[in-house]
């Protein structure tokens, strides 16, 4: 084929010459230049012509050797719109060549990656791909496969989504060689850091730490001390659970009569300090207020098996989504009878983050305020 542009007759000519030869050569030069010229026209043919070659091509393969598809297949990982029939063909076939394909072509979308991942041997090279989709990682990480892991979190052209990097984390908790990569990862979140400092390794630790520049509460505040202001900001006790809405007319607390402390702050973050902390009962009631919903039934969404309740919840105070996922992460591990959550959970609360419409956020949230009682999730 060299020096005459592919389709031409100079290779037609070549094409029907190697057809003709029915030696092992012949039949390995007819898959070459047959591969060669589908990689070239591949984004020209219409579906049934790109079956034909793909058929052809199924038929020639196991007569061709080594050097011609690793040939085929190193061309078409450095192709950028080799057509995908070629690509997966190439992908399932030995390991040496699939290795070319699976590791480059960019032509092998999402689910072909995870339907070949099915393969354990192939998931492991795809798992050091280029540019790997999230939904591929997630996919590969849910195993709980070490070494998998491993080479998932060495791969720093790819994302991994909130649910794998959990997952991850909880695998380093008896794996300290995964610790130094979980903590150079950039979707590292700063409360995944906070709650790693009380089990990873002393320089580990010293990394988190000036990563995300972590050190003792403002101005040097006790545990004990933000309890009392959460308790004058909410007007909630322990035993008799949060006081009555406060009236936005007032400006003094309804269970004390004082005035908040103005540097203390409701926030996304001030819960998932004090979920941190093991506080459920004033993470709870933070929620509670910043919803304007009665804490009753901010506890009550932890029936809610799918996360869909505290994901309205959270979209309807606009919460990013970055926050949900800390929180919901936290609230759950907090709620969880061994303190654990899986990536599955956390993925399925994150859709519902995602996908649940504008509208259905607002009505459920008026309803909510109103009625102070749940609505049913499946109107």
């Amino acid at each position: 084929m060299t020096g005459t542009p592919p389709g031409q007759p100079g290779d037609v000519a070549a094409l029907m010459d190697a057809a003709r030869d029915r030696s092992p050569q012949g039949r390995a030069r007819l898959f070459g230049l047959l591969g060669q010229l589908f990689l070239a026209r591949g984004t020209e043919l219409n579906d049934s012509d790109r079956r034909g070659f793909t058929e052809l091509l199924a038929l020639l393969q196991p007569m061709a050797d080594l050097d011609t598809r690793l040939e085929l297949a190193h061309a078409t990982a450095q192709a950028e719109a080799a057509p995908g029939e070629l690509a997966r063909l190439l992908a399932e076939d030995e390991i040496e060549v699939a290795a070319l394909v699976l590791f480059g072509a960019e032509s092998l979308g999402t689910a072909e990656l995870i339907a070949i991942a099915e393969d354990e041997e192939r998931a492991r090279i795809i798992a050091g791909r280029r540019h790997l989709p999230m939904m591929v990682a997630d996919a590969l990480m849910r195993r709980g496969d070490l070494d998998m892991t491993r080479a998932l979190l060495k791969n720093e052209s790819s994302r991994l989504s909130i649910p794998a990097l959990d997952a991850a984390i909880e695998l380093a908790r008896e794996n300290h060689d995964l610790q130094p990569l979980i903590a150079r990862h950039p979707e590292l979140l700063e409360e995944m850091a906070k709650d790693m400092l009380d089990w990873v390794e002393p320089p580990i630790r010293e990394q988190l730490i000036e990563r995300f520049e972590l050190g003792p509460p403002p101005d040097g505040l006790q545990a004990a001390e933000i309890a009392a202001r959460l308790r004058n900001v909410l007007g909630l006790d322990r035993e008799s659970g949060p006081a009555t809405e406060p009236d936005p007319a007032s400006s003094e607390s309804p269970s004390s009569g004082r005035m908040p402390d103005p540097r203390f702050r409701l926030s996304p973050r001030v819960m998932s300090d004090t979920l941190r902390r093991g506080d459920l009962v004033h993470a709870e009631a933070m929620f509670a207020q910043m919803a304007g919903i009665p804490a009753p039934l901010i506890r009550s969404f932890a029936r809610d098996g799918d996360g869909e309740s505290v994901a309205i919840a959270a979209r309807g105070i606009g919460m990013s989504r970055e926050e949900f996922a800390t929180l919901y992460l936290l609230w759950r591990k907090a709620r969880s009878a061994n303190g654990l959550v899986s990536a599955g959970e956390l993925g399925t609360a994150l859709d519902r983050f995602d996908t649940v419409e504008a509208d259905r956020v607002d009505s459920l949230m008026a309803d909510w305020r109103n009625a102070g009682q749940p609505d049913s999730l499946s109107a």
